[in-house]
């Protein structure tokens, strides 16, 4: 039924429509399985490449190191990998985003500011997960911005290219989110904070949790929430305050 019809079949899955163009790509040249977990796959592999890439830049190679084995080793993302499912590929988007994030303010250009909202747009497009880092990247840019003398250019392209973002947000929200009944999102009620939890004990629940889901037990999740909260602090101390926040 044209382009509108096949974006309304692609919304009544409960996640944003890039990855089914992508898979329908995908199956004219054919329909085997490697084919169908080929993009989840090599994103999986990609991904952590360009989270070193930019986690060098501000806490240099060592660290730039570990965060690619962690990536590369972690259980839980690589059950993720071989799924026909979008999280890696949204991973991947955000990623790049970010190394292109830095380029951007470093050389205070244009083109690059352009270029890591591309990105960012088709990160917002393959998966909602990912609307806590692009949260965090705006938040990160703005004090960036607010605190370095930077191009009047620069500064409008930003701020047009973070109201796009709010703009397609807003435009899933009224085409998708709102449209779902309450009863299709309880499943998702463990992760958001509920009237009359405690907020101090849904934070360590749910980052320990997080923690546990990317090394793939209990007991190392703890250990690597405990060293979160250290190396946070090293790189608050020692290297980049706004990169530590």
């Amino acid at each position: 039924h044209g382009w509108l019809g096949f974006y309304r079949n692609a919304i009544q899955v409960a996640h944003p429509p890039l990855f089914i163009p992508l898979l329908r790509c995908v199956l004219y040249l054919g329909h085997s399985e490697l084919l169908l977990r080929l993009a989840p796959v090599l994103a999986g592999v990609l991904f952590p490449w360009f989270v070193m890439l930019w986690v060098r830049r501000f806490a240099g190679d060592v660290a730039g190191v570990c965060a690619l084995l962690i990536l590369i080793f972690s259980p839980g993302l690589i059950r993720l990998s071989i799924e026909v499912r979008a999280y890696m590929l949204a991973f991947l988007f955000l990623s790049i985003s970010l190394v292109l994030l830095e380029e951007a303010l470093e050389r205070r250009s244009v083109p690059y500011v352009v270029w890591f909202h591309m990105f960012l747009y088709a990160a917002i497009l393959t998966e909602y997960c990912v609307a806590f880092g692009v949260g965090a990247a705006g938040f990160y840019g703005l004090l960036r911005l607010w605190r370095e003398k930077m191009p009047g250019r620069v500064r409008t392209v930003w701020v047009a290219g973070q109201a796009g973002a709010l703009g397609l947000y807003s435009f899933l929200f009224l085409t998708q989110l709102s449209l779902w009944p309450r009863s299709a999102m309880d499943w998702l009620r463990s992760g958001f904070l509920q009237p009359g939890d405690s907020a101090a004990v849904f934070a360590l629940r749910g980052t320990i949790y997080h923690f546990e889901f990317l090394t793939g037990m209990t007991s190392l999740g703890i250990l690597a929430a405990a060293a979160f909260i250290f190396g946070s602090y090293r790189l608050w101390k020692d290297r980049s305050p706004l990169h530590a926040m």
